[in-house]
């Protein structure tokens, strides 16, 4: 390119910034953004196996984080099992670390669709943080939880957080009782004595007889 006075300019050509690895090979910005974007799609897999169909009731198990990421994944899930006509559908979360917002969303909208021809979803190996989350917003009413497979296939009444009863009051200590012979010694002492040791005799009155 030439100017007005004849010089050539010249152009300055301009680099990304290069990302260097501990071997000292240079490697564009770029390619760490995809191998990123690569591992977190990676860590956001949801696995459900089916393990059993019994008529109208199928097993599922859960394996890795439930986001919003995941959630569709859920969702979808629990539709294509429930259009297989399982009425009963139970998922174990024992490998389930985590399930937000939008886990419950996914759980509540199956939930809709399998109540509606009189299903349910159950849950076993809740861990407490999500069974805290569950109780906090409700929904452990829509969904009973389950300590093992077996209760919940069978469809028992899941076991109940001990209460304590209204009309129990706590224990109190009570002082004992003074004996008989702690009293007697009791009056001894407060009774005036001489020197002897004899209890003094009452004072003569000294009140003027009436007329």
């Amino acid at each position: 390119m030439m100017t007005d006075d004849g010089r050539t300019a010249r152009r300055q050509s301009r680099r990304g910034p290069d990302l260097r690895c501990r071997a000292g090979a240079a490697r564009p910005a770029g390619d760490l953004a995809d191998r990123r974007a690569g591992e977190g799609a990676a860590a956001s897999v949801l696995e459900i196996d089916v393990l059993r169909e019994e008529g109208g009731t199928a097993l599922a198990a859960v394996r890795g984080e439930i986001d919003v990421q995941t959630a569709d994944t859920l969702r979808d899930r629990l539709a294509a099992l429930h259009a297989a006509g399982h009425l009963v559908v139970v998922l174990d979360f024992t490998a389930v670390p985590f399930c937000d917002a939008a886990g419950l969303g996914a759980l509540v909208a199956a939930h809709n669709r399998v109540a509606e021809r009189g299903g349910r979803i159950r849950l076993v190996g809740v861990r407490p943080a999500q069974r805290r989350l569950l109780r906090i917003t409700g929904l452990h009413r829509l969904f009973p939880l389950y300590e093992n497979v077996e209760d919940a296939l069978a469809g028992r009444a899941p076991a109940k957080p001990a209460k304590p009863s209204k009309g129990a009051r706590p224990a109190t200590s009570k002082a004992p009782k003074a004996s008989k012979a702690s009293k007697t010694s009791k009056a001894a002492r407060t009774s005036p004595r001489t020197s002897s040791g004899r209890s003094k005799p009452a004072a003569p009155s000294t009140a003027a007889p009436h007329a």
